[in-house]
Formats: C-alpha cells, structure tokens, sequence
C-alpha cells in the first residue's frame, strides 16, 4: 500500500497538473483574446478619431464654402472647352487685333499627358507683325485666365507662304513672322 504521505504528494502532483492544464488551455487563450480585442480597441479608437477629423475638416469646408466660392469658379472659368474652345479662339483674335498682328489658328491634337492629369488641346498659332506686337501678345497670352503651356516658340523673317500673297500685301518689309506651339487645358479628366 501507499503510505497516506505519498497519496497526499500524488494528490497534490495530480491537482497540479490539472491546474497547469486549465491555465495553459483556458486562462492563457483568454488572456490572448483580451490583448487582440485590446488591439482591435485601438486600432478602432484611431480610426474613429481619423473620420471624425475628417468629418470635421469637411464641415469647416462647407462653411467656408461661400468664401472659395469665387476662387472654384475663377479656377473653374480657366480651363478651355474641349469640343468647343470659340471663347478661348475669340480672346486670341482679340489679342492679336489689339496688337496689330495677322493671325492663324490650327488645331494639332487632344491628348491627356498621363493618368490623371488634364486633358490639353496643342494649338499651333502664327503670327504676323512687328517683334513687338507679337511680344505683347505672348505676354497677354501669358496673363490670359485661361491654363496654357507655351512648350515651342519660333520667330523669324515674314515670307508669303505663311499666310499668302493676299494677307501679305498689307505687312510691311520689316515684319516678322512668329510660331507659337502651345497647349491649352481642358481640365476634364479622360477617367471620369
């Protein structure tokens, strides 16, 4: 038989291990919920805290609008209608009206540069008249509210073939003749 000092240290060994078992198998796996639903806690507190600073910023937005109001339309006003630029071929005949200068306007291409960016109508624009009237109107071309990119400019002596015996009579020996290569955006998005 087993003397009752060894049942008593068997009893406890047993108990011991039970203990062991029930907190490798049910306290620990509890205690690992508790950090990952912790985890979860925060995660979720940053989130919320990230919407409601957005949702704060979009209502400061929209009180504020009335005040960007007059800058959305100022921005909205400088981009050219793609399929009917007639404003944008107005202002540049004024322009070179106002300058004195004989004008011709040729569409090259639309193109979009890259994903995302604006679509850009190329204009190819000549010019005939004095250096500085074509000056002039680069420079007003350049303050104009519309969104252009001069990327070619070529000036040299007036010769017929640019704009005919015709248009050519009325310049002077002394004009010159200058070519304008610029693009014109649009501001409309080929992904939409």
């Amino acid at each position: 038989m087993i003397s009752s000092k060894r049942k008593l240290y068997l009893t406890f060994a047993v108990f011991g291990c039970i203990f062991a078992a029930l907190i490798i198998c049910g306290i620990l796996p509890l205690f690992t919920k508790v950090r990952d639903n912790s985890r979860d806690l925060v995660r979720q507190k940053t989130a919320l805290n990230l919407f409601q600073a957005q949702l704060s910023s979009l209502a400061d937005f929209q009180k504020k609008y009335p005040l960007y109001q007059e800058y959305l339309t100022k921005i909205k006003n400088s981009f050219v209608d793609p399929t009917a630029p007639i404003n944008f071929m107005e202002f540049l005949e004024a322009q070179a009206e106002k300058a004195g200068l004989r004008i011709k306007i040729s569409a090259l291409s639309s193109s979009q540069t890259s994903p995302g960016f604006w679509l850009s109508t190329q204009l190819e624009i000549s010019l005939a008249g004095s250096l500085k009237n074509c000056l002039r109107f680069l420079e007003e071309l350049q303050h104009s509210p519309w969104l252009v990119e001069i990327f070619e400019l070529s000036i040299g002596r007036l010769h017929e073939s640019v704009f005919g015996r015709e248009e050519s009579k009325s310049l002077t020996p002394n004009d010159m003749y200058c070519a304008v290569s610029l693009k014109v955006f649009s501001g409309e998005d080929s992904a939409k």
